[in-house]
Parts: C-alpha cells; structure tokens; sequence
C-alpha cells in the first residue's frame, strides 16, 4: 500500500504530536511541578529564615548569657549588684574598704552598657583566690573582674592581705532580661 504524500504528512505531525503530548505528559509537566514546587517551599523557607533571624540574635544571645552564668538585665539594679559582692566578701571574711562606681558606659543604640565598680578590700591572704573564684562564679550578672592588685606585705602581720579590683557588669537594654529584678 501506497501513500501519498498528504497521508505521509499526516503521520508525521500525528506521531510528532504524539511523541510532543508524551513529553509534555511524562517529563515537561512534572519537572514545572517539581519547580513550582521548590519555589514555593524556597519562599516558606524564606519567610521562616526572615522571622528566625528576628528571634536569633536574641536566643544565641540569652544561651550565652546561660552558659556563662550570668544574667543581664534590661538596667543595673545598683543595690543589689553590692548586695551580691558584699555577700562574696562576706562569706570569706573580707572587708570592703571602699567602692567607686562608674557611670555606665555605652549608648541607647548600643548592643550593651557597662557599669564599673572599682574597689579595695582587705581580707585573709589565704582566702584571696576562693574569694576572686567566688566573684568570677557566683555573680549573677553578665560580668568581668579585672585589674586585680594584691599587696600582702602591708598588712602581713595580721595576716590580711589589701586587694584592689574593678568588677565591670554589663546590662543591655536590647538583649536583655529582666530576671533580676
């Protein structure tokens, strides 16, 4: 049997339609799926890493604050801040001679403000290290002790030892929390 041309024709658009709706059916109309598909889950991952990163800062911030052992707070509750060092001072036998207070250091738009507290105490030689390990550990903010001066020979036969120590503890009214109110 012979066909004419027309009819070869046909069958070449007919199968070419074909092999076309095949395609389109079985590989074309899956993958735009599939596509639709991870833009849309690309938007949702978006919109969750958008919110995320809202929260983030803060809870890296706070899991920090935790691991650390301190708290900072949204301001510096002067008294209690001394409470807690005088009863530092207290449980190893030392006396607070004297304790200077700095204005807070920082702005508004600052990530945190320091508040210094420069002081000098006596206390027994043996009980220095404990008490500065004691002020390192169990201050319940966010702090740092630094400039630490020991002058055992002054006072050596009584066996106290005159100490001088700046204690900065830092507050944040952006990150902070106000458990220690």
């Amino acid at each position: 049997m012979q066909l004419s041309k027309r009819e070869r024709n046909l069958i070449a658009i007919a199968i070419a339609l074909l092999i076309f709706a095949i395609y389109y059916n079985i590989i074309l109309l899956p993958a735009m799926d599939n596509w639709a598909l991870l833009e849309q889950q690309i938007a949702n991952a978006n919109n969750e890493l958008e919110e995320a990163a809202k929260v983030a800062d803060v809870d890296a911030y706070k899991k920090i604050l935790a691991r650390e052992g301190g708290i900072m707070g949204t301001y510096l509750d002067n008294p209690e801040a001394l409470k807690h060092i005088s009863n530092i001072a207290a449980a190893h036998g030392a006396v607070i001679n004297s304790i200077a207070r700095s204005e807070a250091q920082g702005t508004a738009d600052s990530e945190y403000s320091t508040v210094s507290f420069n002081m000098s105490i006596s206390m027994p030689q043996l009980a220095t290290v404990e008490f500065l390990h004691d002020m390192e550990s169990d201050l319940p903010y966010v702090h740092a002790v630094k400039d630490v001066s020991v002058d055992a020979a002054r006072q050596a036969e009584s066996g106290l030892s005159d100490m001088s120590l700046t204690v900065d503890i830092y507050y944040s009214a952006k990150y902070g929390v106000d458990d220690v109110r």
